[in-house]
Protein backbone atom coordinates (compact mmCIF):
# COMPACT_ATOMS: atom_id res chain seq x y z
CA UNK A 1 0.00 0.00 0.00
CA UNK A 2 3.30 2.52 0.88
CA UNK A 3 4.14 1.99 -2.82
CA UNK A 4 0.76 1.99 -4.48
CA UNK A 5 0.01 5.42 -2.71
CA UNK A 6 3.69 7.22 -3.56
CA UNK A 7 3.07 5.78 -7.08
CA UNK A 8 -0.43 7.39 -7.54
CA UNK A 9 0.85 10.64 -5.61
CA UNK A 10 3.62 10.58 -8.33
CA UNK A 11 6.81 10.91 -5.40
CA UNK A 12 9.87 11.01 -7.33
CA UNK A 13 12.00 7.92 -5.55
CA UNK A 14 8.99 6.62 -4.41
CA UNK A 15 10.34 3.03 -4.99
CA UNK A 16 13.53 3.16 -3.07
CA UNK A 17 11.56 5.39 -0.66
CA UNK A 18 8.88 2.50 -0.18
CA UNK A 19 11.59 -0.39 0.28
CA UNK A 20 13.26 1.63 3.21
CA UNK A 21 9.82 2.54 5.02
CA UNK A 22 9.13 -1.38 4.78
CA UNK A 23 12.37 -2.77 6.14
CA UNK A 24 12.16 -0.24 8.91
CA UNK A 25 8.51 -0.98 9.93
CA UNK A 26 9.52 -4.71 9.17
CA UNK A 27 12.09 -4.14 12.34
CA UNK A 28 9.34 -4.05 15.06
CA UNK A 29 7.48 -6.76 13.85
CA UNK A 30 10.63 -9.38 13.47
CA UNK A 31 10.43 -9.65 9.32
CA UNK A 32 13.52 -7.25 9.50
CA UNK A 33 16.67 -8.47 10.73
CA UNK A 34 19.22 -6.19 11.92
CA UNK A 35 22.80 -7.50 11.56
CA UNK A 36 25.42 -6.94 14.23
CA UNK A 37 27.20 -4.56 11.89
CA UNK A 38 26.51 -2.45 9.25
CA UNK A 39 30.27 -2.65 7.59
CA UNK A 40 31.90 -5.01 6.10
CA UNK A 41 34.86 -6.01 3.86
CA UNK A 42 34.73 -7.85 0.61
CA UNK A 43 35.73 -11.22 0.78
CA UNK A 44 38.84 -12.38 -1.13
CA UNK A 45 37.81 -13.97 -4.21
CA UNK A 46 41.37 -15.85 -4.31
CA UNK A 47 39.64 -19.11 -4.17
CA UNK A 48 37.02 -18.69 -6.77
CA UNK A 49 39.18 -16.78 -9.99
CA UNK A 50 39.55 -19.35 -12.36
CA UNK A 51 38.54 -22.10 -10.55
CA UNK A 52 37.38 -23.66 -13.75
CA UNK A 53 38.09 -26.78 -15.79
CA UNK A 54 37.62 -25.39 -19.41
CA UNK A 55 38.29 -29.05 -20.95
CA UNK A 56 36.07 -31.11 -18.67
CA UNK A 57 33.05 -28.62 -19.14
CA UNK A 58 33.15 -29.74 -22.71
CA UNK A 59 32.58 -33.69 -22.03
CA UNK A 60 29.22 -34.32 -23.93
CA UNK A 61 28.04 -36.07 -21.08
CA UNK A 62 27.49 -32.31 -19.91
CA UNK A 63 25.41 -31.07 -23.20
CA UNK A 64 22.31 -31.27 -21.61
CA UNK A 65 22.91 -28.62 -18.62
CA UNK A 66 24.16 -26.65 -21.38
CA UNK A 67 21.20 -26.07 -22.55
CA UNK A 68 19.70 -25.78 -19.44
CA UNK A 69 21.48 -23.17 -18.43
CA UNK A 70 21.80 -21.15 -22.21
CA UNK A 71 17.69 -21.10 -22.63
CA UNK A 72 17.04 -19.61 -19.38
CA UNK A 73 19.87 -16.57 -19.83
CA UNK A 74 18.72 -16.09 -23.38
CA UNK A 75 15.03 -16.14 -22.90
CA UNK A 76 15.15 -14.18 -19.81
CA UNK A 77 17.81 -11.88 -21.12
CA UNK A 78 15.19 -11.61 -24.35
CA UNK A 79 12.17 -10.89 -22.52
CA UNK A 80 13.49 -8.72 -19.78
CA UNK A 81 14.87 -6.26 -22.84
CA UNK A 82 11.85 -6.50 -24.60
CA UNK A 83 10.03 -5.43 -21.66
CA UNK A 84 12.32 -2.65 -20.26
CA UNK A 85 12.61 -1.42 -24.05
CA UNK A 86 8.63 -1.17 -24.07
CA UNK A 87 8.41 0.47 -20.68
CA UNK A 88 10.77 2.91 -22.22
CA UNK A 89 9.02 3.49 -25.66
CA UNK A 90 12.48 2.30 -27.35
CA UNK A 91 10.18 -0.39 -29.24
CA UNK A 92 9.53 0.11 -33.03
CA UNK A 93 5.88 -0.17 -34.59
CA UNK A 94 6.76 -3.40 -34.96
CA UNK A 95 7.21 -4.08 -31.51
CA UNK A 96 11.09 -4.84 -31.91
CA UNK A 97 14.13 -3.35 -30.29
CA UNK A 98 16.25 -1.69 -32.35
CA UNK A 99 20.34 -2.42 -31.49
CA UNK A 100 18.97 -5.21 -29.30
CA UNK A 101 21.81 -7.20 -30.27
CA UNK A 102 23.86 -4.45 -28.35
CA UNK A 103 22.39 -6.14 -25.24
CA UNK A 104 23.03 -9.46 -26.26
CA UNK A 105 26.88 -8.55 -26.28
CA UNK A 106 26.54 -7.34 -22.75
CA UNK A 107 24.60 -10.02 -21.38
CA UNK A 108 26.98 -12.97 -23.29
CA UNK A 109 30.38 -10.85 -22.08
CA UNK A 110 29.14 -10.24 -18.48
CA UNK A 111 28.55 -14.03 -18.31
CA UNK A 112 31.43 -15.40 -19.67
CA UNK A 113 33.34 -12.91 -17.30
CA UNK A 114 31.48 -13.87 -14.56
CA UNK A 115 32.25 -17.82 -14.64
CA UNK A 116 35.31 -16.94 -14.55
CA UNK A 117 34.95 -16.10 -11.21
CA UNK A 118 32.86 -19.08 -10.06
CA UNK A 119 29.93 -16.73 -10.60
CA UNK A 120 25.85 -18.45 -11.51
CA UNK A 121 25.09 -17.61 -15.15
CA UNK A 122 24.54 -13.65 -15.07
CA UNK A 123 21.68 -12.31 -16.91
CA UNK A 124 19.90 -9.28 -17.91
CA UNK A 125 17.29 -8.10 -14.62
CA UNK A 126 13.71 -7.08 -14.49
CA UNK A 127 14.15 -5.03 -11.66
CA UNK A 128 15.35 -2.78 -14.42
CA UNK A 129 11.94 -1.64 -14.83
CA UNK A 130 12.09 -0.11 -11.95
CA UNK A 131 15.20 2.38 -12.87
CA UNK A 132 12.85 3.62 -16.32
CA UNK A 133 10.35 4.30 -14.59
CA UNK A 134 12.02 6.80 -12.75
CA UNK A 135 13.16 8.15 -15.55
CA UNK A 136 16.34 6.47 -16.38
CA UNK A 137 16.52 5.59 -19.99
CA UNK A 138 20.28 6.11 -21.17
CA UNK A 139 23.73 4.17 -20.49
CA UNK A 140 24.63 6.42 -17.55
CA UNK A 141 21.97 4.90 -15.78
CA UNK A 142 23.39 1.49 -15.90
CA UNK A 143 27.25 3.14 -14.99
CA UNK A 144 25.43 4.74 -11.69
CA UNK A 145 23.40 1.59 -10.83
CA UNK A 146 26.90 -0.52 -11.19
CA UNK A 147 28.35 2.51 -9.22
CA UNK A 148 26.30 1.76 -6.44
CA UNK A 149 26.67 -1.72 -6.50
CA UNK A 150 30.64 -1.57 -6.57
CA UNK A 151 30.01 0.57 -2.86
CA UNK A 152 27.66 -2.44 -1.80
CA UNK A 153 30.56 -4.35 -1.20
CA UNK A 154 31.47 -2.48 1.87
CA UNK A 155 28.11 -2.15 3.27
CA UNK A 156 26.87 -5.74 2.59
CA UNK A 157 25.02 -6.73 5.73
CA UNK A 158 22.83 -3.15 5.51
CA UNK A 159 21.41 -4.12 1.82
CA UNK A 160 20.71 -7.78 3.27
CA UNK A 161 18.91 -6.80 6.11
CA UNK A 162 16.30 -5.36 3.16
CA UNK A 163 13.53 -8.17 3.30
CA UNK A 164 11.48 -9.54 0.32
CA UNK A 165 8.55 -8.34 1.62
CA UNK A 166 9.97 -4.59 1.03
CA UNK A 167 11.16 -5.59 -2.82
CA UNK A 168 8.39 -7.73 -4.21
CA UNK A 169 5.70 -4.98 -4.47
CA UNK A 170 8.15 -3.08 -6.55
CA UNK A 171 8.74 -6.42 -8.93
CA UNK A 172 4.60 -6.82 -9.01
CA UNK A 173 3.97 -3.25 -9.46
CA UNK A 174 6.44 -3.63 -12.76
CA UNK A 175 4.45 -6.78 -13.88
CA UNK A 176 1.11 -5.37 -14.07
CA UNK A 177 2.49 -2.35 -15.67
CA UNK A 178 4.47 -4.40 -18.49
CA UNK A 179 0.69 -5.86 -19.11
CA UNK A 180 0.00 -2.99 -21.04
CA UNK A 181 1.32 -4.75 -24.16
CA UNK A 182 -1.51 -7.85 -24.07
CA UNK A 183 -3.74 -5.42 -25.65
CA UNK A 184 -1.95 -5.70 -28.77
CA UNK A 185 -3.03 -9.61 -28.80
CA UNK A 186 -5.34 -11.21 -31.45
CA UNK A 187 -8.33 -12.21 -29.13
CA UNK A 188 -9.55 -13.94 -31.79
CA UNK A 189 -6.78 -16.26 -33.08
CA UNK A 190 -6.23 -18.93 -30.97
CA UNK A 191 -2.68 -19.42 -32.03
CA UNK A 192 -1.39 -15.84 -31.13
CA UNK A 193 -3.78 -15.50 -28.01
CA UNK A 194 -3.02 -18.84 -26.62
CA UNK A 195 0.80 -18.70 -26.64
CA UNK A 196 0.54 -15.50 -24.99
CA UNK A 197 -1.25 -16.67 -22.32
CA UNK A 198 1.34 -19.35 -21.96
CA UNK A 199 3.85 -17.71 -21.85
CA UNK A 200 2.22 -15.10 -19.06
CA UNK A 201 1.18 -17.58 -16.50
CA UNK A 202 4.15 -20.52 -16.48
CA UNK A 203 6.61 -17.53 -16.29
CA UNK A 204 4.55 -16.29 -13.19
CA UNK A 205 3.84 -20.19 -11.78
CA UNK A 206 7.58 -21.73 -12.52
CA UNK A 207 8.97 -17.83 -11.67
CA UNK A 208 11.36 -18.23 -15.04
CA UNK A 209 10.80 -16.07 -18.09
CA UNK A 210 12.68 -18.67 -20.27
CA UNK A 211 9.71 -21.47 -19.27
CA UNK A 212 7.40 -19.02 -20.65
CA UNK A 213 8.62 -18.14 -23.57
CA UNK A 214 9.82 -21.20 -24.56
CA UNK A 215 6.57 -23.18 -23.42
CA UNK A 216 5.16 -20.58 -25.88
CA UNK A 217 7.04 -20.83 -28.91
CA UNK A 218 6.62 -24.47 -28.71
CA UNK A 219 2.52 -24.28 -28.40
CA UNK A 220 2.54 -21.55 -31.12
CA UNK A 221 4.74 -23.98 -34.01
CA UNK A 222 2.15 -27.05 -32.76
CA UNK A 223 -0.87 -24.66 -33.17
CA UNK A 224 0.54 -23.00 -36.23
CA UNK A 225 0.51 -26.70 -38.42
CA UNK A 226 -3.18 -28.15 -36.92
CA UNK A 227 -4.71 -24.83 -38.19
CA UNK A 228 -3.03 -25.41 -41.29
CA UNK A 229 -1.22 -21.93 -40.70
CA UNK A 230 2.43 -23.58 -40.94
CA UNK A 231 3.23 -20.87 -44.09
CA UNK A 232 3.31 -18.05 -41.37
CA UNK A 233 6.17 -19.89 -39.75
CA UNK A 234 9.51 -19.64 -41.01
CA UNK A 235 11.63 -22.38 -41.43
CA UNK A 236 13.98 -21.56 -38.20
CA UNK A 237 10.72 -22.27 -36.47
CA UNK A 238 11.08 -26.08 -36.45
CA UNK A 239 14.40 -26.66 -35.51
CA UNK A 240 14.05 -24.21 -32.38
CA UNK A 241 11.17 -25.42 -30.88
CA UNK A 242 12.35 -29.01 -31.07
CA UNK A 243 15.57 -27.36 -29.19
CA UNK A 244 13.30 -26.36 -26.66
CA UNK A 245 11.34 -29.07 -26.67
CA UNK A 246 15.03 -30.47 -25.22
CA UNK A 247 15.70 -28.07 -23.60
CA UNK A 248 12.43 -28.86 -21.27
CA UNK A 249 13.75 -32.54 -21.53
CA UNK A 250 16.79 -31.45 -19.68
CA UNK A 251 14.77 -30.43 -16.86
CA UNK A 252 13.72 -33.44 -15.71
CA UNK A 253 17.03 -35.38 -16.01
Amino acid sequence: MILLILEVRKVKGGVILAIILTTLIGIPMGVTKIPTSFLAAPGNPTDMIFNIDVMGALNIKYLPFLFALFIPDFFSTFGTVIGVGAKAGLLDKNGNLPGIEKCFYVDSISTVLGSLFCMPCMTTYLESASGVEAGGKTGLTAVATSFIFILMFLITPLALMIPSAATAPTLILMGVKMLGGMKNINYEDTTECVPAFLSVALTIFTNNVANGIAAAIIVYVILKIASGKHKELPLTMYPFATVLCYYFYTLTM
